[in-house]
């Protein structure tokens, strides 16, 4: 049996296994759309709760931006998507997280209901296109994001600022601790900056971007519409500029103080937007930090 570290993003689902890793954009429609590529294969189609989902993006891809995501049945398909795109098998063993804010309570317990509540989450049914069920897992952990990261980091006493799709988590570590009272987290992240680059833009074109055009454009810094090319690579760095400032001054009041750990280390799929901008000199970004937490997700499991 296999074991699998599953980091379920707002923005991307990250895995991890024992030879590899890999990722799926967390896009997602309502409704079992039989579509066809070039390629000529058939669109992923899954049922789970009563509900059909169609893996993609389009111009009605459904908003991963709300609390209750991680036990969601949106969140069910895309994880289960991106763990059989990469060979996951029956009894498959499977270490996710979520996030110190919800993983503890503001005592310092770990919050067991919120736990509990993310293992049910995956071992409810989901049928493929076929209504035929996909393989369940034999076990399923719950770890903290962010901590999760420190079993794939060398470091003693570190600063750990996981900034994600739609969040950012801040913890301090010391002494084989967590120390809550500098430990918390903000609904701010890569979407913000998209947001931010989406206001910048808006006034370039006749009629607002859809949602999935603003997703590319901010990706790729450059967009065609209606078959004009337009560079947005200077709006898209003054966005990242904007929000990263917001995320220091945010993770600044959480860490209270950075001067006693040995570094500030950066994970998520928003870690690289940030050096630029660093206010403190020991900051670094972790050796691969889009997949750092399912990675340290994976060395729990093993």
């Amino acid at each position: 049996m296999e074991a699998w570290g599953l980091d379920d993003g707002f923005g991307e689902i990250k895995v991890a296994w024992a030879n590899g890793k890999g990722a799926i954009p967390s896009l997602v429609r309502p409704g079992a759309r039989l579509e066809l590529g070039k390629d000529g294969q058939e669109n992923a189609i899954y049922h789970t709760e009563g509900q059909s989902f169609t893996m993609g993006g389009g111009v009605d891809t459904l908003n991963t931006r709300f609390d209750g995501y991680e036990r969601s049945a949106m969140n069910r398909v895309m994880s289960f998507h991106a763990l059989l795109s990469h060979g996951f098998a029956e009894g498959d063993t499977i270490v996710t997280g979520l996030p110190v804010r919800l993983y503890f309570r503001s005592d310092g317990s770990i919050n067991k209901e919120a736990v509990a509540a993310r293992k049910i989450s995956l071992q409810v049914e989901v049928l493929d296109a076929d209504k035929k069920p996909l393989p369940k897992p034999g076990k399923i952990k719950v770890v903290a994001q962010g901590l999760a990261a420190l079993m794939a980091l060398d470091c003693g006493s570190a600063a750990i600022l996981d900034i994600g799709a739609r969040t950012m988590d801040a913890t301090v570590f010391q002494d084989g601790r967590i120390l809550m009272d500098r430990t918390g987290g903000r609904n701010l992240g890569v979407m913000d900056m998209q947001a931010r680059f989406a206001e910048r833009i808006a006034g370039q074109f006749a009629y607002p971007l859809e949602s999935h055009l603003v997703y590319r454009a901010f990706r790729d810094g450059r967009i065609k519409v209606m078959g004009k090319e337009y560079d947005l690579a200077a709006d898209r760095q003054a966005a990242i500029q904007d929000v990263s400032l917001n995320i220091w001054q945010e993770a600044a009041s959480v860490f209270k103080t950075v001067q006693d750990v040995d570094t500030v280390v950066l994970i998520g799929g928003g870690a690289s937007f940030l050096m630029e901008s660093s206010p403190w000199p020991h900051v670094q970004v972790a050796d691969d930090p889009v997949f750092a937490n399912a990675q340290g997700m994976l060395a729990y499991g093993l």
